[in-house]
């Protein structure tokens, strides 16, 4: 989903609901768990794959001196979300103004501070540190894409994702070699349309006042 698409068709409701939503719901390099905070970079867990872990503990101190600290945060990647207005307001201008000097002044690189920061802001807004919605829900509602189950979501992002993948490939294979499988042809010029229908069924169902009901039910 691109980001365009993402903000056209985001519903706010669902954003004064919850107060802030990250505009993924997907789960990779995220959830259900992506920081533990006991980690340090002397311990043996301690993987470059998740370099910005061993600094969320003494962040999360200077952020939230009276709070316990959570021993493990989770939640969609990247700092792409929304926030209601009533949530900015809840905290005084001088907290961000005090998180502002501290992303000009610290030592750490770009890449950590700013991960840290994507696994901080359900936290800032919410107070919750695992903020992994199941995905089909999420998507219906806040943008009324309803599939039926994750299971059928994670069937149509498979279809999507082989689809895309034997177009680039067979368009490779075209320049490469001006000759390639006509069967293979017609099963991707098929599979486009067959993910266009699904899709449009999933908007179809949210349009539905009842699944939209049903995405709200845990």
């Amino acid at each position: 989903m691109t980001n365009s698409y993402a903000l056209n068709h985001l519903n706010f409701d669902e954003v004064a609901r919850r107060g802030y939503v990250n505009l993924k719901i997907d789960w990779q390099n995220g959830c259900p768990a992506w920081i533990n905070t006991t980690i340090t970079e002397g311990s043996p867990e301690f993987s470059d794959f998740r370099v910005e872990e061993p600094f969320m503990k003494p962040l999360f101190q200077d952020m939230f001196p009276k709070d316990p600290i959570p021993e493990i945060f989770g939640g969609p990647c990247c700092s792409q979300f929304a926030v209601s207005r009533a949530a900015l307001q809840s905290l005084p201008k001088s907290w961000y103004e005090a998180r502002i000097d501290w992303i000009l002044n610290t030592e750490l690189e770009d890449a950590i501070s700013g991960r840290l920061f994507e696994h901080l802001w359900a936290y800032v807004w919410r107070g919750d540190a695992v903020d992994c919605e199941v995905e089909y829900k999420a998507l219906c509602r806040l943008y009324r894409i309803c599939f039926q189950e994750q299971e059928e979501l994670d069937m149509w992002n498979g279809a999507q994702y082989l689809w895309e993948k034997s177009i680039r490939e067979s368009d490779e294979d075209w320049k490469e070699h001006r000759n390639w499988d006509q069967n293979l042809q017609q099963a991707i010029s098929k599979l486009g349309p067959s993910i266009l229908r699904w899709k449009d069924k999933a908007l179809a169902r949210g349009r539905s006042k009842y699944m939209r009901w049903k995405s709200e039910k845990k």
